[in-house]
Order: structure tokens, then sequence, then C-alpha cells
């Protein structure tokens, strides 16, 4: 039995989610930048579409939330750290409705007609 793309790409989102913070916690001298967690949803989308990048977005925005200091309790955010989390729910957004975009658009021209459902099967 396959597994279906969807699964597929929120393990890979998940996975590169946590890889990526765990270089940044042992190369980064105190919080996390960020913008290294866009690869992390564009493999999503590209892999498992729309759903898991997102997924991948509200995981990585919760891993910043958690690092931001004081680190390890989610407390009330000052202004630089929530224009960096909306600056990363923006990008996680837009890239995962484009890239889900793309692979249909891709999908149509090479004549797949099937179903939405089926695609992401």
């Amino acid at each position: 039995m396959a597994v279906p793309r969807v699964t597929v790409g929120l393990v890979v989102g998940i996975v590169a989610v946590l890889l990526t913070t765990a270089v940044q916690l042992l190369q980064l001298d105190r919080g996390v930048v960020t913008i290294l967690y866009v690869p992390s949803i564009m493999a999503a989308a590209y892999i498992g579409g729309r759903v898991p990048a997102l997924v991948t977005t509200a995981i990585a925005i919760a891993v910043s939330m958690l690092l931001c200091d004081p680190v390890g309790r989610f407390t009330p955010l000052d202004a630089p750290d929530i224009e960096r989390l909306a600056a990363l729910l923006t990008v996680g957004a837009i890239a995962s409705v484009t890239i889900d975009g793309m692979n249909r658009a891709r999908l149509a021209a090479e004549g797949d007609t099937r179903p939405v459902g089926e695609l992401l099967a």
C-alpha cells in the first residue's frame, strides 16, 4: 500500500523543522532565524501540497515562539518577535499556496485528469 503524498509531506515538513531548529540551536548564540524555516515549508508544499505546508508553517511558528526570550515559555512577545512571526506566517502561506498551485498546473498541463483528491493521494 502506497503512503499518501499528504502524509509524506507532513513528515518531511516536521522533520525539516526539527532539523533546522537543532542546527540553529547548535550554531547560533541565541534565538532562531525564522527565514531558515522557509525551505522546510517549501519542501512540504512540493511533496504533500497546501495542507502539509500550512501545518509545517504552524509548527515552525510554534517552535519559534517557544525559542523566543525567555526560552522555553510561551510569553507575550515583543514587537520584533511579532513582526518576525508574522513574516514567517505570510511567507509560509504564500509559498504553500503558490507551490501547490504550480504542482496542480503542471499536472493539468501533462494531461492528468484525475480528481483533485486523487492527485494528493
